[in-house]
């Protein structure tokens, strides 16, 4: 029994060692925030090379909309019938896959051409062994994954490779200029790494101190080591946006949408907060801040240290779309509205555009109960001395209030607009049915 187990003993340790010396695990990622895509950029048909044995690919497929890179939620998406191909190199076996995802609301509902697929929360985990093309399927039939890092774990038989150099700080928006350290965990590697976006080689600069940065610059490093083989290369964008001292100052700058970063240095008072709309002031003209904050704001809430985003054109109004964390608001002395006339507005709009403002002496049109159900039902026109502008319902706020044909009215609102091919109209948008203030004549 003794020389039997001892037999047994002997096999497992020249199997394990076989197994060791005979192959090598290893692992490749991607961290799509990382690689310079701009917003809305396509990622269709493109082969994305992780290292020298994994390669991946999204495709459009059966679906109706491409994937693509967005800035919301820094990743991938992965719309109903797109695919993600994972490819090995040949002599390779892919073993594992870990998906991250920016939301447990943006998972997709995936499946694989091979081994299991399962999710948890916001991580899907691939288990298996694959020689082959690996094809993951976004079985969805509406909504999109948001994919942020795709990481694949697999084994090869000969030459390890260096581990795949790390930056500190990492990858981002900065304002102020940073010093950039490249790591590298394999022991004695040597890193070779460039700053203008192309792939670094044996002939690029070798690696030895912090990199000062202080401008948008793409930074990518590769590890070598004797005896290995090079490690895949990895990408760091760092973006220093352009800076803009007041409100005024940016909106002249941004007339369209654009996917450039640039930041607002000033402070900023909040105004008005509905959903993902927040409307901020400063002593230059007011401001429509668009996207999911995090944050409640309120009436006079300062928000100092500054902001960064890209813009938006929507129905003629520029928006500031934050990529950025907003600092919070410390309270501060309440916005009151300007007081205007129409005809002021409609000559100097964009003096106005997006400012709390009141209208006094004005007339509705007809009569108009405001409704929710369409946008008809969410629009009044009313006129002061000759000049007309329009009461719309943008909040959602004005549903059952009913205006009278001829009605002395004061009204407070946002100002906004709405243009398209044919239509040019300059609006008011209330916060509450209180800022309708009926005038009772004795």
């Amino acid at each position: 029994m003794k020389r039997s187990f001892t037999l047994m003993l002997a096999a497992f340790l020249m199997l394990m060692t076989n197994f060791v010396w005979g192959q090598t695990r290893n692992e490749a990622s991607i961290t799509f925030s990382e690689q310079g895509y701009t917003n809305a950029q396509s990622l269709d048909g493109i082969p994305i090379v992780l290292d020298n044995s994994i390669t991946i690919q999204f495709d459009k497929n059966t679906g109706s909309t491409a994937p693509a890179y967005y800035n919301t939620g820094t990743a991938a998406r992965l719309y109903g019938g797109n695919t993600l191909t994972i490819t090995p190199a040949s002599g390779c076996t892919i073993t594992s896959m870990t998906l991250t995802f920016s939301s447990a609301s943006n998972v997709g509902t995936l499946s694989a051409s091979t081994g299991t697929y399962s999710l948890n929360s916001t991580t899907g985990t691939w288990t298996g062994s694959s020689t082959a093309p690996i094809v993951i399927t976004n079985t969805a039939s509406s909504g999109h994954a948001r994919l942020k890092i795709l990481s694949v774990t697999y084994s090869a038989g000969g030459t390890p490779s260096v581990a795949t150099p790390t930056f500190s700080p990492a990858a981002g928006t900065y304002t102020t200029a940073q010093n950039v350290t490249i790591s590298c965990e394999t022991s004695g590697a040597t890193i070779y790494y460039t700053t203008d976006g192309t792939a670094p080689t044996t002939s690029s600069s070798v690696y030895s101190s912090p990199i000062a940065i202080s401008t948008t610059t793409t930074v990518k490093a590769m590890g070598v080591k004797a005896g290995m083989s090079n490690s895949s290369v990895a990408t760091a964008v760092y973006n220093f946006p352009a800076v803009y001292a007041t409100i005024a100052a940016w909106k002249a700058e941004h007339t369209a949408a654009s996917s450039v970063v640039s930041s607002i240095s000033g402070d900023l008072t909040a105004v008005f907060q509905n959903g993902n709309s927040l409307y901020v002031q400063d002593a230059t003209g007011g401001l429509l801040i668009y996207g999911n904050l995090g944050k409640t704001y309120s009436n006079g809430d300062v928000i100092s240290g500054g902001i960064s985003g890209t813009s938006t054109l929507y129905n003629g109004t520029i928006e500031f779309i934050p990529t950025s964390t907003f600092p919070d608001g410390v309270a501060g002395t309440a916005v009151q509205p300007t007081v205007v006339t129409v005809a002021e507005i409609l000559a100097d709009y964009s003096t106005y555009a997006d400012r709390l403002v009141k209208i006094e002496g004005i007339t509705f049109d007809s009569d108009h109960t405001f409704a929710t159900n369409n946008t008809a039902g969410r629009t009044a026109t009313f006129t002061q001395s000759n000049s007309t502008m329009t009461c719309f319902d943008s909040f959602k706020v004005l549903a059952g209030v009913e205006v009278t044909e001829g009605e002395n009215a004061d009204i407070i609102g946002l100002v906004g607009c709405y243009v398209n091919a044919t239509n040019d109209t300059k609006q008011i948008f209330p916060r509450s049915a209180n800022d309708i203030i009926e005038q009772v004549i004795p």
